[in-house]
């Protein structure tokens, strides 16, 4: 079935009332805002933007609102957040500002203009100038506080006109004796004449007495001395000192100060008063004295022994080396080594020989072996087995590193520890030192107690000590101090840090903890050599020491020393020797025994010196009283004078052994007794007290 068709009708607006601006616009035929320009008249329109201050944005509205924004300067003002005054910065930028006043002189209020105008007001100086009222010269007389001055001249020398300042400049004028001054017109000396008058004059001197030179001051100073052609006059009442000059008059007499003698003295010669005046004569020596006269010198010397005196004291014990409580030095013996083995057997005498003692052969016996027990007179035990069968092997007692080595006091320093024989005699004081296999350098060296250190600060200490070699060295000698705890040394006992090094200071060659080096010295010796070296004590010194070593390395030489000396000077000197009953009391503060001098302490040495008691009950002891008191309380050693055993006592009676028992040692003594004791029995035993510094 068909559509029914479709009727269009497109009306006109012609004939309508009120349709004329309707065609008007119905005739546009551009694009863009319509304006009304008349009756019935139209046209299109297009907003346009100024130069500046305001964009627009589809200004005809043909792609929708036209949009006016602001821009350049007024974008800027527009976009200011805060108050204040409004400044155009530059193009298209502006700023808030506000008037700030300065730190003194004007205060704002109102700077920014928010709350009303600006104002500027005086203050502080500019205020105080502004207030004030009178006239003259403005004077600051605080902080914010003018006043009024006026110049006012003095009573007399200066006047002032205008001194306010107010009619004119203030004008200053010279017066009275300034006036009169400055109105001289000559040179010379000014002299005030009067008030307000003064004059030039000139100093003028006497003719043939008195001469000035330069009299008006002007070319220089004026100076006066005594004419060339003065002759002198009839007194002179007062004179002062003369300083230079020859006299050429008569001789002066004793009642006037001089010494009525023309003479002129020869050397020496003294002005002697003689009961009426002077006589020349020298001095005459007398017993004991000499006396050198020299050129304005006289010598007087005393030609008598100085040992008493303190510089000729000689700190060191046994220096020397007469005293060997400890033993006579090396003791050589043979017997019959096993490999494998520490007893020796077949011993051809163990006299000189003692427990602990080093013991050393040229093989077989490892350095450093020492002897753990004397099993018998002709056997003993050593502290490591034999590397060698030998039957037999010559043995030899040795002494090891930091040990002493029988001369009492002196201890042996060898640079690998090896060991060390000491061959000193008390029939040839000396101490002579061998090496053994091994080369290294070697020496000893002595500790002196705190109680002498302490009177030794501060002074100037000379060490000497007379060396010879079985070849030629380089022999040093050193003093060393301790500032560590006094009397309490332990391994710094052995001074030497480092037997390789060649720097003779703290921390290289000596130990450098509490130890310091006061002085080195060092000679090349071959025949008997004085080697010294000087220094003074530190005044924290708590002990000091003296060393003496061979610096060489050579096996095949052997050093001795001789006439140790350690006293007050800086130079070396001829050795003072020590009667030996001091030297001896010297040692005996630090090593006590019973043995004869010159017997080593051993077990067996027989009963000669022995101490020895009776008892009347089973129990016994006796008391022995050291000779002096000892340094510290010393460590005992009892010995059996008739048996190999060590820490017994002897029955003397029946030869049978018997427990000591040690009570409490002091200083000064220690009673060693046995509660298994029987009566009526004599008992014997050897003891030593070692009181060494540790």
């Amino acid at each position: 079935m068909s559509q029914p068709p479709t009727v269009v009708v497109r009306p006109t607006l012609s004939g309508l009332t009120g349709a004329d601006d309707l065609t008007a616009i119905e005739a546009l035929s551009g694009t863009g805002i319509a304006a009304r320009t008349g009756t019935n008249t139209w046209a299109l329109r297009t907003l346009q933007q100024p130069a500046a201050g305001i964009t627009i944005t589809n200004p005809a509205g043909t792609a929708g609102d036209p949009t006016l924004v602001l821009a350049n300067d007024l974008a800027a003002l527009e976009g200011l957040a805060s108050t204040g005054m409004i400044a155009r910065t530059g193009d298209g930028t502006a700023a808030v500002r506000t008037i700030t006043q300065p730190a003194a002189g004007i205060t704002v209020a109102d700077g920014s203009g928010v709350s009303g105008n600006p104002t500027l007001a005086l203050a502080d100086d500019l205020a105080a100038v502004e207030g004030l009222s009178g006239t003259g010269l403005a004077v600051r007389t605080g902080t914010s506080t003018w006043a009024n001055r006026s110049i006012t001249q003095p009573a007399a020398g200066i006047t002032v006109s205008n001194s306010d300042g107010v009619s004119g400049n203030p004008t200053l004028a010279l017066a009275n004796d300034l006036a009169a001054l400055e109105g001289l017109a000559s040179t010379g000396v000014i002299v005030r004449t009067g008030d307000g008058t003064a004059t030039t004059r000139t100093i003028t001197g006497t003719t043939n007495r008195l001469d000035v030179n330069n009299g008006d001051g002007v070319s220089g100073n004026p100076t006066a001395d005594i004419s060339a052609s003065y002759v002198g006059q009839a007194s002179i009442t007062t004179l002062g000192t003369v300083s230079t000059g020859t006299w050429n008059a008569t001789t002066i007499g004793t009642s006037k100060g001089g010494t009525g003698l023309t003479a002129t003295p020869s050397n020496g010669q003294l002005l002697i008063g003689n009961g009426s005046g002077y006589t020349l004569a020298t001095l005459t020596d007398g017993s004991g004295i000499t006396i050198t006269e020299g050129a304005g010198t006289i010598t007087i010397a005393s030609t008598a022994a100085a040992s008493g005196s303190a510089s000729a004291i000689n700190h060191l014990t046994n220096g020397d080396f007469s005293v060997f409580q400890r033993g006579t030095g090396d003791v050589t013996f043979t017997g019959n080594t096993t490999s494998g083995s520490a007893v020796v057997t077949s011993v051809s005498s163990v006299s000189g020989l003692s427990v602990g003692q080093g013991i050393y052969a040229a093989s077989g016996i490892t350095n450093g072996t020492t002897i753990v027990s004397i099993d018998s007179a002709t056997q003993i035990t050593l502290s490591a087995n034999a590397t060698a069968t030998s039957t037999p092997a010559t043995l030899y007692s040795a002494t090891y590193n930091n040990a002493f080595c029988g001369a009492d006091r002196w201890l042996v320093l060898r640079q690998d520890g090896k060991s060390v024989v000491g061959l000193g005699t008390n029939a040839a004081p000396g101490l002579s030192l061998v090496k053994w296999v091994t080369a290294g350098r070697m020496g000893i060296c002595q500790w002196l107690e705190s109680r002498t250190t302490r009177l030794l600060r501060g002074k100037t200490l000379a060490f000497q000590v007379d060396v010879a070699s079985t070849g030629t060295d380089t022999m040093r000698v050193a003093i060393l101090e301790w500032t560590g705890t006094a009397d309490t040394l332990g391994s710094a006992r052995d001074p030497v840090n480092d037997w390789t090094s060649g720097t003779f200071t703290a921390g290289n060659f000596f130990k450098g903890t509490t130890q310091n080096v006061i002085a080195t010295g060092s000679a090349s010796v071959s025949s008997k050599t004085t080697v010294s070296c000087s220094g003074a004590i530190g005044a924290s010194a708590n002990n000091v020491c003296v060393m003496v070593w061979m610096d060489d390395t050579s096996s095949a030489n052997t050093p001795t020393f001789s006439d140790a000396e350690l006293f007050e000077g800086s130079s070396s000197r001829t050795p003072q020797p020590v009667d030996p009953a001091i030297n001896l009391t010297r040692c005996e503060r630090f090593f006590y025994k019973t043995f004869a001098l010159g017997t080593q302490p051993v077990a067996n040495a027989g009963a000669a010196g022995s101490n020895r008691f009776y008892t009347s009950y089973t129990t016994g002891g006796y008391v022995t009283n050291f000779r002096q008191r000892m340094h510290r309380v010393p460590t005992l050693v009892v010995y059996n004078p008739g048996s190999a055993s060590t820490g017994t006592f002897r029955n003397a009676t029946d030869s049978t052994n018997l427990t000591a028992v040690p009570g409490t040692a002091t200083d000064h003594g220690v009673v060693i007794g046995s509660a298994a004791a029987t009566a009526d029995k004599e008992y014997q035993f050897h003891l030593t007290a070692d009181a060494e510094i540790a």
